[in-house]
């Protein structure tokens, strides 16, 4: 397979989509890509082909029998199944143990749980914390047998290592196949720990990661050093990738499928939550983590939109995911909003797309200063998107400014609110601003221009 570049850890489905848009390209190489221990729904590549408005557990998805399955060039592995010389290993209890140690772990996270150092926080809201302090238990005491496991690992591989020395022999039969690994965050230590020639693909890793003062911040710093190049997806890591020396590097934003957040007249789902075509409709995709997303602010905003004149039609939808579920909840009763807020489950990205498709209005995040996939998808569908945004942070790497709406406080967010509202022109023209520039600075187009200009500089 000295032809195919592997592209390695799936996270957000980075690798599964990088992969799929490189191989529509018939270039010079094949395309392959492995996820690893990752089961969560938004790393499976079903989460990017089929459409569903029923709650999909996070971690354990049932997926409709109509769905075709994984391309060949797709595969998925469970580590904790394998012995540390890549074969299956007899003792299939303890993978069954580590799987769902990992499922608790994401499960008490997303109920609020949160651990600072060697301090743990726990959920607000009282049924929040009955359900952890029931649960932690069970994942203290799992976790204490997966220690011990990997003291056991660390000793079948006669020195103290980190986890992804164990990963990397695992995984070393179907890694050095590859004549260059294509990596993505932290798991750029394993082809690194190997010697396999890998570039490095950041998605939010570069802030803060390598700077920990930890075993595995230091493995990743040296695994970012040598690196035969960084990709680049968040521009306000620029100064991390200086600091540690990085100067082979280049932006490539996650593509946008603009074919499928496109422009559509009116989506048949407004009739599904039973709204008309007269409603004013916010769409609010992000999680509920008040602390990254300030999802509070733009509660409080509507708050003050519904007490406008003519507000009576004023709907805002919520994605009913993240840490702050329950916080979010109890503020909208403080404000009376019940009969004027819709939630509903987090979706795959084709029935995400219809959801832009229905809304005059999407928001994102209001605390970071630059935007994930939300804003450019929005974008992508002919929306006006109301984001926190640095224009600083992204000079070095757009050609001109997103037009998106910025803000950073109810008061902004309020008056964007009122603003859209009153006037349907503003919204279309804010829309079509947004697909145009899309369509030149987060197309597929882009996407594969950069990574073959990468490839072709380390094989020439």
């Amino acid at each position: 397979m000295k032809s195919a570049i592997l592209h390695l850890g799936n996270i957000a489905n980075n690798a599964y989509n990088n992969a799929k848009y490189l191989n529509r390209q018939n270039n010079e190489f094949r395309h392959h890509a492995l996820n690893f221990d990752n089961p969560h729904v938004m790393a499976s590549p079903e989460w990017e082909e089929i459409e569903s408005l029923e709650l999909i557990d996070e971690y354990n998805p049932l997926w409709p029998s109509s769905y075709a399955g994984h391309p060949s060039w797709y595969t998925y592995l469970e580590t904790s199944d394998l012995n540390l010389a890549g074969n299956k290993s007899r003792f299939r209890l303890h993978g069954a143990l580590i799987r769902f140690r990992r499922r608790l772990a994401y499960w008490l996270k997303d109920q609020g749980l949160e651990k600072q150092k060697n301090k743990i926080r726990l959920p607000v809201n009282l049924n929040g914390k009955l359900k952890v302090l029931f649960a932690l238990p069970v994942y203290i005491s799992l976790h204490a047998y997966a220690a011990i496991q990997r003291k056991v690992e660390n000793f079948q591989l006669d020195h103290e290592g980190s986890e992804y020395h164990g990963l990397a022999k695992k995984l070393k039969p179907q890694l050095v196949k590859y004549s260059l690994i294509q990596a993505y965050g932290a798991d750029i230590i394993i082809p690194y720990l190997l010697g396999i020639p890998y570039i490095a693909y950041e998605h939010g890793t570069l802030r803060d990661l390598p700077f920990l003062g930890t075993q595995n911040s230091a493995l990743l710093q040296e695994a970012y050093k040598n690196a035969k190049h960084v990709i680049i997806t968040n521009p306000d890591v620029l100064p991390s990738a200086k600091k540690l020396g990085i100067k082979s590097y280049t932006f490539i934003p996650h593509a946008v499928d603009t074919d499928r957040f496109s422009i559509e007249s009116q989506s048949s789902l407004r009739k599904h939550y039973d709204l008309s075509s007269d409603d004013f409709v916010i769409l609010a995709p992000a999680r509920q983590n008040w602390d990254v997303k300030a999802n509070d602010q733009v509660i409080r905003a509507f708050a003050k939109l519904c007490e406008e004149k003519n507000s009576h039609r004023c709907r805002l939808m919520l994605c009913d995911w993240g840490q702050h579920r329950d916080k979010t909840r109890d503020l909208i009763k403080h404000h009376k909003l019940e009969n004027k807020i819709i939630f509903y489950p987090p979706v795959p990205k084709k029935t995400s797309a219809k959801l832009m498709s229905m809304a005059d209005v999407v928001v994102d995040q209001f605390k970071l200063g630059t935007f994930g996939g939300i804003t450019p998808e929005a974008m992508s569908s002919g929306k006006p998107i109301l984001v926190c945004y640095d224009n600083d942070i992204h000079k070095w790497c757009f050609n001109s400014r997103p037009p998106v709406l910025n803000a950073q406080d109810s008061n902004d967010i309020f008056s964007h609110f009122k603003k859209l509202k009153e006037s349907k022109t503003y919204r279309e023209e804010l829309g079509l601003q947004g697909r145009s520039w899309v369509k030149k600075e987060y197309s597929i187009e882009q996407l594969t221009q950069r990574h073959k200009k990468i490839y072709q500089s380390i094989y020439n």
